[in-house]
């Protein structure tokens, strides 16, 4: 990377005020992104992906990496047509622009907030529980952070949970600790939804839900649908990993690695 970072300067230079630049291959995704060394950095998490650099005049460019096309050719042509994909959102970022959707990620809010937050999607269920599905996600040690959910196929219910991660549209997700009175909120939301037989989506739902009966919390009436394996339906030649799958549905960018780094979650 050195050696030829004589050639990729005066090229990153060459790139035209809101220009885009696909990067093939986890070497040239971890230059041009500045991640060298970083844990958790993988293709497979970053395809599709759309990441902006300010440049000292005031000029910017985009990145979206993708996946080497030698990769493809030593037989991973099950991803020829993800790469078409990533390819064609360049194309697109590059002829229209991009605005990211808002989001916001709340982490280790006040027990009130998240109390707030459950009494509101009990309402919002009971006023159109078809119209409303709650996103859940669970943490425990053999889940580790920032790895991928699709290569979890084997757990011991029995481990404690470590945290709670939820939401129920594109604007909001929070991430709360298992511990003390967000046990308690938690318990009222599945309670809740079980009452209401409201929709809950997981990935990889079965580890999830294990650990969540073994804890005690009320599962029976809520209509959980596992969007891990639906999606291996679908799609059963390509990788299983939300973090692989959701930049074809969302632009809210990269973040497994995040779980890679200690100070992130505390």
């Amino acid at each position: 990377v050195q050696q030829c970072r004589q050639y990729l300067i005066p090229v990153l230079a060459s790139v035209p005020d809101k220009g885009v630049i696909v990067t093939l291959g986890a070497t040239a995704l971890n230059a041009i992104l500045g991640l060298t060394g970083q844990p958790g950095i993988t293709v497979k998490d970053f395809h599709g992906t759309v990441h902006e650099i300010q440049r000292p005049d005031g000029t910017m460019y985009w990145v979206v990496p993708s996946f080497h096309p030698s990769h493809l050719q030593r037989g991973a042509m099950n991803l020829l047509e993800v790469v078409t994909q990533d390819l064609k959102r360049a194309w697109k970022i590059a002829h229209q622009g991009f605005i990211r959707s808002s989001s916001q990620l709340v982490v280790d809010p006040p027990v009130e907030w998240f109390d707030r937050w459950v009494v509101d999607h009990l309402a919002k269920v009971q006023a159109a529980p078809d119209s409303v599905h709650l996103s859940l996600d669970s943490e425990f040690p053999e889940k580790g952070a920032g790895d991928d959910e699709g290569e979890l196929l084997d757990w011991n219910a029995q481990t404690p949970i470590t945290r709670v991660n939820g939401g129920n549209d594109k604007l909001t997700g929070w991430s709360v600790p298992y511990v003390g009175d967000y046990i308690r909120v938690f318990e009222k939301l599945m309670a809740g939804m079980a009452t209401l037989r409201g929709w809950c989506w997981l990935w990889n739902k079965y580890a999830d839900w294990d650990h969540f009966q073994a804890a005690g919390h009320t599962l029976s009436g809520i209509e959980a649908i596992d969007g891990m394996w639906l999606w291996h339906h679908i799609q059963s030649d390509v990788p299983r990993g939300l973090g692989f799958v959701a930049p074809m549905a969302s632009d809210f960018g990269a973040w497994k690695h995040w779980g890679k780094v200690e100070s992130r979650f505390g």
